[in-house]
């Protein structure tokens, strides 16, 4: 069984967004499968960097959309993003400094926020976008 799967229920139905949620959710599956391969602790500190970098494209996508048509929750919307970027980050940083930190854990962590934040705060502002023909 997969540990982050994508299934409809994630849809906010805006095609660019579902494609990026979905590279997100293959991020965070192929991070997990790398861990339980025991991975090195470089490759994980990669993957890591690479989740980090691609969510920053990502948010700025969405943000871009919610500037572009203003959305009036957008400042919480990109408070939430930048938590998040923050958050990666500081993982990656006390991971590569040899703290202990156990990538289970972080994977928890990234799978936990991202079901959330887009069932919850993504849901919410979609229907905005929807509503002005944004597909």
């Amino acid at each position: 069984m997969a540990f982050m799967q994508w299934d409809d229920q994630y849809s906010v139905g805006i095609k660019v967004i579902d494609d990026q949620h979905k590279r997100l959710f293959a991020m965070i599956q192929d991070f997990y499968d790398q861990m339980r391969q025991k991975h090195t602790r470089e490759g994980i500190s990669t993957l890591l960097k690479g989740l980090a970098d691609y969510s920053l494209y990502h948010f700025n996508s969405e943000e871009a959309l919610m500037t572009r048509h203003q959305y009036p929750g957008y400042l919480q919307h990109k408070n939430e993003h930048t938590k998040f970027i923050q958050k990666v980050e500081e993982f990656r940083l006390r991971f590569d400094s040899g703290q202990l930190l156990i990538p289970i854990e972080i994977a928890e962590f990234l799978k936990t926020w991202l079901s959330n934040h887009i069932l919850k705060t993504d849901q919410q502002f979609a229907p905005f976008l929807r509503e002005i023909g944004v597909k």
